[in-house]
């Protein structure tokens, strides 16, 4: 690793990353099963690792389209293509609990006798997502989520110091650093979008009515899955406190049931939740 070069988010987790580097130097054909928090680097670290260490083939699964599940389609082209007979090959899928079962057990034939020196690099998020069957099959790495020190060492070495002194910039790194606990690569990613951040945090901070009327602004901007998801990240913070009372604890439930139960349109939706919990 002495030549590697670890980008922006791989802080933390360093005897990790060194095991894995190690691996993937030395591994013939297997899966790998790298399992652990969003944001702490695992995807990228392979990425860029196998990228600059080009000893094999790499093909990369990073998204499903749609943001939703990858279709059994998928996990079809990745047997096919494991059949071929060439050089060394790196599978990386990223958010593989995103594979149905029915995806799943496509491939599971294929990892039970890997052929053609392929090796497999599974990472989530989820780790109860993937069938037992395949996590059996595979060569687990756990990573943890990065620590204060670590964290403050990242925002010291990777954004301007100047901005965060600025009284707005540093309202936004305090608001990403309670939603995104030990995750620089989600800061990150949110930092290189903080207007889009900074309007929500502008509508959190709003009265009631002021709210109704920035629904317009937020729509160009969020959908409503992306809103739903900052919530529940704000009020998993809120509820590991030990300051919330019953009635606040319940509140909360009910937003989570408005979000996750009700059918209703984005103006609806977001209306409903500032009238009736603010």
């Amino acid at each position: 690793m002495s030549n590697f070069s670890l980008s922006f988010n791989l802080v933390g987790n360093s005897a990790k990353f060194a095991s894995l580097a190690k691996i993937l130097q030395e591994i013939q054909k297997g899966t790998l099963l790298l399992v652990g928090p969003e944001g702490v680097g695992k995807f990228t670290f392979v990425k860029n690792f196998l990228s600059f260490n080009k000893n094999g083939e790499l093909i990369i699964f990073s998204q499903p389209a749609g943001n939703k599940f990858y279709s059994i389609d998928t996990a079809r082209m990745i047997v096919s293509l494991s059949r071929q007979a060439t050089l060394k090959k790196f599978f990386l899928i990223n958010d593989f609990h995103k594979f149905t079962k029915e995806s799943q057990n496509t491939l599971l034939k294929t990892l039970e006798d890997i052929q053609n020196n392929n090796i497999f690099i599974f990472i989530t998020h989820s780790f109860y997502s993937i069938l037992p069957t395949i996590r059996s099959r595979c060569l687990i790495l756990r990573f943890n989520l990065v620590s204060k020190k670590e964290m403050d060492d990242f925002l010291a070495t990777t954004i301007d110091q100047t901005k965060i002194k600025n009284k707005t910039n540093k309202q936004l790194i305090n608001f990403l650093l309670k939603i995104y606990p030990g995750q620089p690569g989600k800061i990150h990613t949110a930092w290189q979008q903080k207007n889009k951040i900074m309007l929500l945090l502008k509508f959190l901070k709003a009265s009631k009515i002021d709210k109704i009327q920035m629904i317009d602004s937020l729509k160009k901007n969020f959908s409503l899955k992306e809103l739903s998801e900052y919530f529940i990240l704000l009020a998993k913070d809120r509820l590991l406190s030990d300051d919330l009372s019953d009635q606040e604890i319940e509140s909360y439930y009910k937003v989570f049931d408005l979000f996750l139960y009700n059918d209703l349109n984005f103006d609806v939706q977001l209306a409903n939740l500032v009238l009736n919990y603010g």
